[in-house]
């Protein structure tokens, strides 16, 4: 069953990362043009923050040498972005305060954390289905049970959750699908 992932995206909320408001639209034809050149239509451009909405930050995000997207808009790649999808769900609240900006808080998920939940949720479904131990799928969504919302219902932006270098390992070695 697909899933919508996105909050609804109107002009008035507040940008995140301080890229201003997250939706934007300028005309680009007006019907009521008084240009007798300019055809007769309404027409605009829509432009959409990169934080506005849920996206992929690719591996060059992060890391100078890095795989861009492209790389996995390839032949036999495109399924990175849909199919059975593992979420995993962090209970509690192991939000620390950042090392250098006090308004943001966060979360880094350590192995340990993430094992354990992952573990826990294949145990339990091959429990369910009846099914020898099920692998991690190729895909993985973490969420915050209790994540703090804005003033807008949405998550709160001042909060962030990261794996650390070990539980990135660990998932990546864990399926050679993630790689």
């Amino acid at each position: 069953m697909p899933y919508v992932l996105s909050p609804i995206i109107t002009k008035n909320l507040k940008g995140l990362w301080g890229e201003g408001t997250p939706y934007e639209s300028s005309v680009i034809y007006d019907i009521n043009s008084k240009d007798e050149s300019a055809p007769p239509v309404h027409y605009e451009a829509h432009h959409l923050k990169p934080h506005s909405l849920p996206h992929v930050d690719a591996p060059n995000h992060i890391l100078k040498n890095g795989h861009s997207i492209d790389h996995y808009y390839r032949k036999n790649k495109l399924e990175a972005f849909f199919g059975k999808t593992l979420v995993v769900r962090l209970k509690g609240n192991n939000f620390q305060q950042h090392s250098t900006n006090p308004a943001i808080k966060v979360w880094t998920v350590t192995e340990a954390e993430l094992k354990d939940e992952v573990i826990a949720l294949l145990q339990n479904a091959a429990q369910v289905s009846g099914q020898s131990p099920l692998k991690i799928p190729a895909r993985v969504l973490l969420a915050v049970d209790d994540y703090p919302k804005d003033q807008n219902g949405n998550h709160d932006p001042n909060r962030v959750v990261i794996l650390n270098e070990d539980a990135a390992n660990w998932l990546l070695h864990s399926n050679p699908e993630f790689r």
